[in-house]
C-alpha cells in the first residue's frame, strides 16, 4: 500500500492490486499471518505460506521481484571476485 494502490504480490509477481486511500487501519491486536483469531471459528489459512515480509514503507514492484529471486536456491544478488 502506498497510498494510494494496494497491491499483493506472488513469488515476486502482482497477483491483484486496487485503488485505495487514506490510512491504514490500526490496533493493538498481534499480528497474525495465516491465522484470523477474530475471524469465526479462529480460521486457519489452507496451504503454505514461505518467506513473509513485512516493510513500514512501500516497496516498488522491482524491489520486490528482486526480494524474490534472492531466496531461490542457487540464486544471487552479488558476486565478489577478490584479485590479487
Amino acid at each position: 500500500y502506498d497510498g494510494k494502490r494496494s497491491a499483493f504480490y506472488i513469488d515476486g509477481s502482482l497477483a491483484v492490486s486496487s485503488d485505495a486511500t487514506g490510512p491504514i487501519g490500526v490496533s493493538t491486536d498481534s499480528l497474525a499471518i495465516g491465522f484470523a483469531p477474530s475471524g469465526p471459528d479462529n480460521q486457519y489459512f489452507q496451504g503454505l505460506i514461505d518467506e513473509v515480509a513485512v516493510s513500514g514503507m512501500p516497496r516498488s514492484a522491482d524491489w520486490i521481484k528482486l526480494a524474490y529471486a534472492t531466496q531461490r536456491p542457487g540464486a544471487t544478488a552479488l558476486r565478489l571476485v577478490i584479485r590479487k
